[in-house]
């Protein structure tokens, strides 16, 4: 099953929609390092400048205009010897001397390069450095203290400067405009790296037939990405909106599924956390209280997030109801008539041994008296054992799933850890479902 699960085929379809999902990756990653870039080549790495030097070697044409071959191939054998010359430290420390430089001749050498141009007569000698009127300086001192040298080596040769040393204007590296575009391509491959291995190291759940085919576990519903993520109390701020709608047909699937059993407390949980759980918890409360009276519990009472959401204090909420510190009707804030929320409460050490204590099911069989509902918010399955606990004290469970982001062996695992407390799963929520409004809505 799992695997038949894990193996899906990449087509077209699939990767626009994890382009969609993963778009936030792929611009942080790319802005990242191009910023980072940007910062580098203007403010870390130092300009680099390039001088260089062109001589022609050889003798001077003679009135008669004789110029023979054997002078030619003399003149370019010649030149490897000039090359030895000019990078000899003797002659680098002569000139670094003559315009008072405190700059060791090793230094110069390792940036001094000195070429001998194909087929031609003409030696060019390059310089590179950090200041570029400095290291203009050195060359042009190279340049004159070895057409000097070369008259005393070589007394019948000719060496003519045809390009002098130049104080260089434009950086030769960093090259910024180059290295944003590098900077820019390597933030999209390496999102795209990133984005592949999160995709495909454990292949995630994506569409109703996957679960229902591949689980055996029916969707009660299928809740739309909402690009403005304000759909916390979706049902309640836009009644009318295509979400609202979802939560709504969840609310008829989930009562139908639990007309014969006659099912009034469901525990909202999932495999992991992010999932959006909560968001769904108090959805679904929204929805039944419509028709319905409803009470919403946090129980994820080592990381609640429902007071959050309201904008309320946690203060005066489960836990000070199970340690008989209040009474429920004390601390339940209501949200509208049909609708009453109950919070975590204060922090307590033992949450799970709270959660499955008796005081916990004489709660919610009291609840069970004076509401129609009971929706129970819970940590997710894997984080902790309160889940499976509370998998227990309910009718049955829903499991929520994120489409495209939930891992496969994350669900399997998830329903095998209640299947061992014989938790009752009722259905799967799939949200953040890639549609077309108007195609969803017909």
């Amino acid at each position: 099953m799992s695997e038949a699960l894990v193996e899906k085929p990449v087509n077209i379809i699939r990767l626009v929609r994890i382009i969609r999902t993963r778009w936030k990756i792929v611009i942080f990653v790319t802005s990242f390092l191009t910023l980072l870039t940007i910062i580098l080549n203007l403010f870390v790495l130092q300009p680099v400048y390039q001088c260089n030097v062109k001589m022609f070697i050889g003798k001077s044409i003679d009135e008669d205009g004789n110029y023979s071959n054997n002078d030619i191939v003399m003149y370019q054998s010649l030149m490897k010897t000039y090359v030895e010359i000019i990078k000899t430290e003797d002659l680098v420390e002569r000139s670094l001397s003559k315009i008072d430089s405190k700059i060791e001749p090793a230094e110069v050498l390792s940036n001094l390069s000195v070429d001998a141009i194909n087929d031609t007569q003409i030696l060019q000698v390059t310089l590179e450095g950090e200041d570029k009127r400095e290291i203009y300086e050195i060359l042009a001192s190279i340049t004159e203290e070895f057409v000097a040298t070369a008259k005393t080596v070589v007394p019948n040769g000719n060496v003519q400067v045809i390009r002098n040393a130049k104080e260089p204007q434009n950086q030769i590296s960093p090259n910024i405009e180059i290295n944003i575009v590098i900077g820019i391509l390597s933030g999209v491959l390496l999102s795209g790296i990133i984005v592949f291995i999160k995709e495909f190291k454990g292949s995630c759940i994506e569409t109703k037939e996957e679960v229902e085919g591949k689980l055996g576990i029916p969707v009660l519903g299928m809740i739309p990405k909402n690009y403005k993520d304000t759909d916390i109390f979706e049902v309640d701020k836009n009644p009318k909106s295509v979400i609202s709608e979802e939560y709504r047909r969840l609310r008829t699937n989930l009562k139908y599924t639990s007309f014969e059993k006659y099912h009034r407390v469901f525990q909202v949980t999932s495999a992991v956390s992010g999932e959006g759980k909560s968001t769904v918890s108090i959805n679904l409360a929204l929805a039944l209280a419509e028709e319905a009276k409803v009470v919403l519990i946090d129980c994820d009472m080592r990381k609640p997030s429902i007071h959050k959401k309201l904008n309320i204090s946690r203060k005066g909420g489960l836990s000070d109801i199970l340690i008989g510190k209040c009474d429920i009707m004390d601390v339940a804030y209501r949200y509208n008539k049909n609708l009453l929320i109950i919070t975590s409460g204060n922090s307590i050490e033992n949450p799970s041994e709270m959660l499955s204590s008796r005081a916990m099911e004489r709660m919610v069989r009291r609840l069970k008296d004076v509401v129609d509902y009971v929706i129970i918010d819970s940590p997710p399955v894997q984080a902790v054992t309160d889940a499976q606990i509370l998998s227990t004290r309910c009718d049955g469970t829903i499991l929520v799933v994120k489409s495209g982001e939930t891992k496969a062996k994350e669900v399997l695992n998830t329903i095998d850890l209640l299947n061992k407390v014989k938790g009752n799963i009722l259905g799967i929520v799939l949200k953040y479902v890639e549609v077309n409004n108007k195609k969803y809505v017909q």
